[in-house]
């Protein structure tokens, strides 16, 4: 009965030794500890953002986009407006990929705010990882603020 758990033991060691000494071609490095690689803050906007580099990777990665709509003036409340954001980027497929994230949205009789945003993203190396905001509406006394903070969570070596 002794020598059955030996080998039964034996055998969960090797199964273990052997599934941790293989990797996968996705060999991701987590980054310890996590690097802000980029902070951003635009203040006093009253335009819409056209696609706007927020940051090159300099190698792939897994990367955390942080993003802060701040409404500083809206407009009265008797017009319709929306004010949301799209992040943009490349990863391994051949296709821009696009992540709608914080939006505002305002009428005569509510205002719906979702100003914040968190997209963990695989970016390709030397693409840039975009945002953009648009506004919609009668947005002639609006103004907003745009905070964005991107962390490097590890890089990917092929």
């Amino acid at each position: 009965m002794k020598s059955r758990y030996i080998v039964s033991f034996a055998y969960l060691l090797i199964t273990t030794a052997t599934c941790l000494g293989q990797s996968s071609s996705r060999d991701f490095h987590a980054t310890q500890p996590t690097e802000i690689v980029e902070r951003i803050r635009w203040n006093g906007l009253t335009l819409g953002i056209p696609a706007t580099p927020l940051f090159k990777p300099t190698t792939n990665g897994i990367f955390r986009v942080s993003l802060y709509l701040n409404l500083v003036t809206p407009s009265p409340l008797d017009q319709n407006q929306s004010l949301c954001s799209t992040l943009s980027w490349h990863d391994d497929s051949p296709n821009l990929i696009k992540f709608n994230g914080a939006c505002i949205f305002t009428n005569d009789s509510f205002t719906t705010v979702t100003p914040f945003a968190t997209a963990v993203i695989f970016a390709k190396a030397h693409e840039a990882v975009q945002l953009s905001t648009q506004l919609s509406g009668k947005v002639d006394q609006f103004t907003y603020d745009v905070i964005v903070v991107v962390e490097e969570l590890g890089t990917h070596s092929h």
